[in-house]
């Protein structure tokens, strides 16, 4: 007799045993038991079908074990790897064991397992520089963090176990159990989390990386700082002295105005004391460098400025220009007109009036004098011709004197006029 699974033969009569485990089932109807290392045989008979049905089933058991074991690393290690380990195993030949018996299926599949084992570790050492293993693929870093938690990465290996680190993308962190990276809040939600209402990120951080926080534009931070709120209105003249130092609302303007004796500083951000200036400067600030202070109007008390030598008053009186630039009054009145002549009078603004020469008389618009047509001339009462030499002045009676009363807003000149001569008084008889 022999024994199956590696049971040695203690009979050499044709009775055949099948082991399961530490019992044998024969063919005689005697069951096997094998504790230790001493084999002991003991006699049942044939009628003993408990104890035959109860090795019958440990035996399907352990087949339906062996299928499952089977599926199991051909699903982990893929039915090509099986198979390479399954023929290289001298247990797994079915032309040197019996693998219909379920105890040499499950040491012959025990053997696999371990030979499927050192090809997925030989595989993992085989990986380049900068890739793990994982999953039965080599991958980066990265790739194996996000892997294992979404949204993460790979920040660092930890040199104290050379495990892998890895951290939450920008946008996410960590959950509360640190098993998965969720959507972190915005930096302008944690200050509103953590500060207060109304707050938003500065854009800056502290010393230790915490963020910080500022009040929304418009805000401003409550007594005890948890939070900002709107600041109470202001009237416009707190904002402008707020803005503009030493200033005020001016309502007719709608702006802020210096007060009196103030003026805006270079970059316009306050009001400081305007300088004093001396009446020359005042002079030349309204008049010109070429004016100076003459005297002050005891009547009103306001200053007088004249023209420095060399000088005098332009015809507007508002500028000191050089003598010899001075026109006489016929000079501009020939300018203005064309063919006309100073009439030897001034109008209320201090400007000569001119009138035409014999023979011409204003145009419609009275800007120049122009021709009297022959057939007027014929109907003319005038019959005695004037001599316009008559009427030329001598140059220096006809300037207009450079004394003058002048303030820095208010101008009265003082105008010498020239004593009319005959033939003034003859020329304002005719109407010219």
């Amino acid at each position: 007799m022999f024994f199956m699974f590696g049971v040695q033969a203690v009979s050499a009569t044709s009775v055949i045993c099948s082991g399961f485990g530490n019992s044998a089932l024969c063919s005689d109807g005697t069951i096997i038991d094998m504790i230790g290392t001493s084999h002991t045989q003991t006699s049942y008979q044939t009628n003993n079908n408990s104890a035959v049905n109860q090795i019958m089933a440990f035996g399907e058991k352990q087949r339906q074990e062996n299928k499952q074991e089977e599926a199991s690393l051909k699903s982990t290690y893929g039915v090509t790897n099986f198979s390479i380990c399954h023929g290289s195993i001298s247990d797994c030949d079915s032309n040197k064991t019996d693998l219909t018996n379920p105890a040499n299926a499950g040491t012959c599949l025990a053997e696999v397992s371990l030979c499927l084992e050192k090809k997925q570790m030989a595989k993992e050492v085989s990986c380049s520089y900068g890739y793990v293993k994982k999953n039965g693929q080599c991958v980066t870093y990265d790739q194996s963090c996000n892997m294992s938690y979404e949204n993460s990465f790979f920040l660092k290996i930890d040199s104290s176990d050379n495990s892998r680190v890895c951290d939450c993308k920008d946008g996410y962190e960590w959950n509360s159990t640190k098993t998965g990276c969720v959507v972190s809040p915005t930096k302008d939600q944690k200050c509103q989390t953590n500060i207060g209402e109304n707050t938003v990120w500065s854009g800056k951080y502290n010393e230790s990386g915490g963020l910080i926080c500022d009040c929304k534009i418009g805000y401003s931070w409550k007594s005890d700082n948890k939070g900002c709120e709107l600041p109470p209105i202001k009237t416009n003249d707190q904002n402008c002295k707020e803005n503009f130092l030493n200033s005020f609302y001016n309502e007719q303007t709608n702006t802020c105005d210096c007060p009196t004796g103030y003026d805006y500083n270079d970059k316009i951000k306050s009001c400081i004391t305007k300088p004093v200036k001396t009446n020359d400067q005042l002079c030349t600030d309204t008049y010109g460098i070429n004016s100076f202070y003459l005297e002050t109007n005891k009547t009103n008390n306001k200053i007088i400025c004249d023209c420095k030598q060399d000088f005098q008053w332009n015809i507007d009186n508002t500028r000191c220009i050089l003598a010899n630039t001075i026109k006489t009054n016929n000079q501009i009145c020939d300018e203005r007109y064309g063919n006309s002549y100073w009439s030897g009078k001034m109008d209320e603004k201090g400007k000569p009036t001119c009138g035409c020469n014999n023979g011409y008389w204003r145009n419609n618009e009275q800007t120049k004098c122009i021709p009297v047509p022959k057939d007027e001339l014929k109907t003319s009462p005038v019959s005695k011709k004037i001599d316009k030499s008559a009427n030329i002045l001598n140059t220096e009676t006809n300037k207009i004197s450079t004394t003058a009363v002048k303030s820095t807003s208010t101008v009265t000149l003082k105008i010498i006029k020239p004593t009319k001569g005959i033939w003034s008084k003859i020329i304002s008889w005719f109407g010219f």
